[in-house]
């Protein structure tokens, strides 16, 4: 073996065909603290590296880097490479410089140090003109490698430890698996090979610097050749942590992931960490691979990438379980997970998809705060301009357009979060989202044994699109197909849970052209909707051109279209529209045993409207109202053909113009209590001015004995004004 404190180097010459192997007792190996390769440590000179034939070509030696890198000599990063650690020799874009055909088996140990270093299966750093080709990794790199702290204890994010470089600059030839069209570094995949490290692991390449690239080999220079960039190997990292980079600055096209990805923050199928407008086209975490956080309170876990900033993600998909707990592995605390992306900021998506058509099958089920079958959490980008009215929210570029979710969110936990079938939470007053023709086929369920609190709706909001959003909305022909399930918490709804504003600024919303067309249920405790679950504190929306055709149930506040808009602690306040939407679903309260309110607000098309000043025109109801067994013989108060409880605070003013209601309201069974029912509207009472306008209610309204106050237009009227309103039961 050698042991040496600092570094081996070799200054001209050249290495053909050599190789450095195991004793027969495996006991010799290579052991330092600062540039260290499996043949050699440091090139200064013009040594070439190439091995001309597959015989003898294997690289066995282990390799163990010590904690006295600490000391290391100034300036000298530790290098730490499977065949060298540092290259050295001169090179341009016209006159590159090469490793080739070198296969490294051994392992490379990293002892916890606090010093940044680059380790790589076959390079510790791939330079700027240099070469790898033809390389295989079939090794394992282990130990906490580069744990770097600031002067503040949080962990810095240089150094990287990869499959083949640490970090790269240059470019990466990789060697073709059989006839298959998958290029990886190792070609033999059923031997699994295993990178360990601390910051910025990848699969391949720990960092890849903005022009540097990984490509499928190129024999005789030509073209590189079509297929896949894959990961095999088991990546481990505690910050960064992905199947083809750990950190990448650089455009990735056409990987896919196979391997296990485990870690703490910023993990994904293909990047960690993807940024510096390095789009992503074109790439799949497979079924194969699973994602998932190896420590409680982990963060930013993606099938694609776990962390994405200022990217355009294309064509890519995932196909592999995220965040998947069983009895051997229950995180807590777990936030930002998606099905593409964990954690997105300013980034676009462009056909992505989570799971296949006609494959429904859960893909996360652990207990997490922000969750989407797209991403997790969102930060768009800012409008660049002044956004007056939802119809400006028009001429913005499309954030998401065209993606599709097939899997199922399973949430095991008791705390409730924000869960979308395509984005989870969508935040920040001065940013905007906006999808276009995106679609929910999987479920949203809520596995929860704690106690129903329908008043608590922090952090809380799940929908079919969109669970919880305090940002510019633009929402257009999407449509929710999956049932939404999250009876022990509020604010639910088939397209978005919750929209609000932030801070006391207004913000502004567009919801146009898309429908709740589900053959299960949305079901939550309060503020339900067939569309919206909730619009508070300032948000103006326009709503407009919806439908909802599912089966929509709650304890309060529940609705076809909507079920509650509230102004909570922000005193901005506005006014919104609701036109032209139809509800064809049945719309029923329910109880819970552990539920701490009692039945109210019951709409076909609205829950209740006990605030702001909306205008709702040529609201249609066509689905049935009723009251499940489940209530027994408690009151419910306020059951409406088109909204359930309208006005009762003294800011109430807001207006029902020509709505319809076109369903017989048939609520006799013997066990049930209403108190206010009315083919428009339940009860209405406002000191303000609100009104029904123009509304006609075609259908019987039939109640029992126990029940009060029930009407054909109006079941209880305290104040407000009612306006050439009629019913008009047909023969």
């Amino acid at each position: 073996g050698i042991n040496n404190g600092a570094s081996q180097g070799i200054a001209a010459g050249e290495i053909n065909n050599c190789s450095s192997k195991q004793n027969s007792s495996n006991s010799n190996s290579i052991t330092g603290s600062n540039i260290l390769g499996g043949i050699i440590g440091w090139n200064q000179g013009t040594v070439t590296m190439k091995k001309n034939s597959e015989e003898d070509s294997n690289v066995t030696i282990n390799i163990n880097v010590n904690q006295a890198a600490v000391n290391s000599t100034a300036g000298n990063t530790p290098l730490i490479g499977g065949i060298i650690g540092k290259d050295e020799r001169s090179a341009t874009d016209n006159n590159p410089v090469s490793i080739e055909n070198y296969i490294y088996s051994g392992t490379i140990h990293i002892g916890e140090m606090a010093q940044t270093l680059y380790a790589g299966g076959i390079i510790g750093y791939n330079n700027k003109s240099h070469i790898v080709k033809n390389c295989e990794f079939r090794g394992t790199i282990s130990g906490l490698g580069n744990r770097n702290f600031d002067d503040k204890g949080n962990l810095k994010t240089d150094g990287g430890v990869g499959g083949i470089a640490g970090r790269n600059a240059g470019t990466i030839y990789l060697k073709r698996i059989g006839d298959s069209d998958e290029y990886a570094i190792n070609t033999t995949p059923d031997t699994r090979t295993s990178i360990n490290g601390c910051t910025n692991v990848g699969g391949i390449v720990g960092i890849g610097d903005k022009n540097s690239s990984i490509l499928r080999d190129a024999p005789n220079n030509g073209n590189a050749r079509d297929g896949y960039i894959v990961n095999y190997a088991s990546v481990t990292g505690v910050l960064n942590a992905g199947g083809i980079y750990g950190n990448s600055s650089v455009a990735i096209t056409a990987c896919k992931n196979k391997g296990i990805i485990g870690g703490k923050t910023r993990i994904g199928g293909i990047s960690g960490f993807q940024s510096n407008s390095a789009d992503i086209t074109d790439c799949e975490n497979t079924s194969r691979a699973m994602i998932n956080p190896l420590q409680e309170n982990s963060s930013d876990i993606g099938g694609i990438t776990g962390y994405a900033a200022n990217v355009r993600l294309t064509n890519c998909s995932n196909q592999g379980r995220i965040c998947y707990a069983d009895e051997s592995n229950q995180p807590a605390g777990i936030t930002n997970v998606g099905g593409i992306v964990g954690n997105g900021s300013s980034t676009t998506f462009i056909n992505c998809n989570n799971g296949k058509a006609g494959e429904t099958r859960d893909f996360l089920t652990c207990d997490v705060r922000n969750a989407g079958g797209i991403v997790g959490n969102y930060a768009g980008p800012k409008p660049g301009k002044d956004i007056k009215n939802s119809d400006a929210l028009k001429t913005l570029t499309k954030n998401f357009d065209s993606c599709n979710n097939y899997m199922n969110i399973v949430m095991n936990g008791e705390s409730c979060g924000s869960v979308g079938g395509i984005v989870g939470n969508a935040s920040g007053n001065d940013l905007y989202l906006i999808l276009n023709s995106c679609n929910n086929y999987g479920k949203i369920k809520m596995n929860s044994n704690k106690k129903l609190d329908i008043y608590n709706y922090t952090y809380c909001g799940m929908g079919g699109i969109v669970g919880y959003a305090t940002t510019k909305v633009y929402i257009n022909s999407c449509n929710n197909y999956g049932v939404v399930d999250v009876s022990n918490f509020a604010q639910v709804g088939g397209i978005i849970g919750v929209i609000k504003s932030k801070s006391n600024a207004v913000s502004v919303g567009l919801i146009e052209n898309c429908n709740n067309s589900t053959t299960g249920t949305i079901k939550g405790g309060g503020d339900v909707g067939g569309i919206i679950g909730r619009q508070e504190d300032g948000a103006y929306l326009k709503v407009q051109n919806n439908a909802n055709s599912g089966s929509i149930s709650g304890i309060q506040n529940v609705g076809g279209i909507l079920g509650r808009i509230y102004q909570g602690t922000s005193s901005a306040f506005n006014t919104g529209e609701y036109s032209n939407c139809t509800n064809k679903g049945n719309v029923s309260a329910i109880w819970n045993k552990e539920a701490n309110a009692t039945p109210s607000g019951i709409g076909g098309c609205v829950g209740a409207m006990p605030y702001a000043g909306e205008l709702f025109t040529n609201l249609i109801n066509e689905g049935e109202l009723s009251v499940d067994r489940s209530v027994g013989t408690k009151t419910v108060t306020g059951v409406g053909g088109i909204v359930g409880v309208l006005g009762n605070t003294g800011n109430s003013n807001s207006t029902f113009k020509n709505c319809s209601n076109k369903k017989e309201l048939k609520l006799d069974r013997s066990d049930i209590q209403i108190n206010s029912l009315g083919g428009i509207a339940g009860s209405m009472a406002s000191p303000v001015g609100t009104a029904l306008n123009g509304c006609t209610n075609y259908a019987s309204v039939i109640s029992n004995a126990s029940s009060v106050n029930v009407g054909g237009i109006v079941g209880s009227l305290t104040s407000g004004t009612i306006t050439a309103c009629s019913t008009q039961i047909p023969n």
